[in-house]
């Protein structure tokens, strides 16, 4: 394995766990996971054990697996890894693991974070001999849902006595409302779905900047200096979306 490429993995791996991050292997494979498994079109969504193994190499999936196969055997398997900020969003990764000899999959790619497995979702549509540089963007879906505002308002008037119920619904027919609908516009309106919404749109703007190096290892920025701007747009995003759930 040409020692640039290790160089550049080791850094990547450095540099990650010196940032840390939100996204973690989700703790179950839940319906909004296998949804988004179904719009990809994989296989349905395992566990696939983490393995630590000389060969793996942060940053370059595809070539610690087949360096892996060189010296024992088995083969590569495409597909998608799963990570979750939980309760917010989910990603999907494209990803390279291991096939052992018996078929087992393990993930033999360092994780900065210390995960011990992944959720994987193998993709038959790519074919082993697959150009890696020509993978397909990360993926990501909203989890985050605010709470029904109906069934608050429905809640609260549930408590109102009769004298209470008079003196809104009185309220309400002056704004041309009924009652529920009074109620329910005097809840303040979740701030965080559209803020998550908006990082997911920065995020994948900016892994659209991503271009394959001209050696044929690698990635880098088409437009080195939007790609700032888009990676410290969305550090404010994550920064105002994390200020908000500390307050809930």
């Amino acid at each position: 394995m040409d020692m640039d490429v290790r160089r550049s993995s080791e850094a990547l791996a450095k540099a990650a766990t010196a940032v840390g991050g939100s996204e973690t292997t989700p703790a179950v494979i839940s319906p909004e996971i296998i949804a988004l498994c179904e719009s990809l079109r994989t296989d349905p969504p395992v566990y696939v054990l983490v393995q630590n193994d000389p060969n793996g190499m942060y940053g370059f999936c595809n070539l610690g697996v087949l360096e892996k196969i060189k010296i024992d055997g088995g083969a590569i398997r495409l597909g998608w890894i799963i990570w979750e900020y939980p309760g917010l969003y989910l990603t999907a990764e494209f990803h390279a693991v291991w096939a052992d000899p018996t078929g087992t999959l393990i993930d033999i790619t360092p994780k900065p974070d210390g995960e011990t497995c992944i959720v994987f979702a193998g993709d038959p549509t790519y074919p082993p001999d697959f150009d890696f540089r020509k993978r397909p963007p990360n993926r990501r879906a909203r989890l985050y849902r605010p709470a029904d505002r109906a069934k608050r308002a429905q809640a609260r008037i549930a408590t109102f006595n009769k004298t209470q119920i008079e003196y809104e619904t009185k309220r309400a027919t002056r704004k041309g409302m009924t009652l529920e609908q009074w109620v329910e516009s005097r809840f303040s309106i979740d701030p965080l779905p559209d803020l998550i919404d908006a990082f997911i749109r920065i995020a994948d703007e900016r892994e659209s900047l991503l271009k394959p190096n001209a050696s044929g290892v690698g990635m880098h920025y088409s437009n080195p200096g939007r790609a700032m701007e888009l990676a410290r747009n969305a550090q404010l995003k994550l920064r105002e979306i994390q200020k908000l759930i500390r307050r809930a």
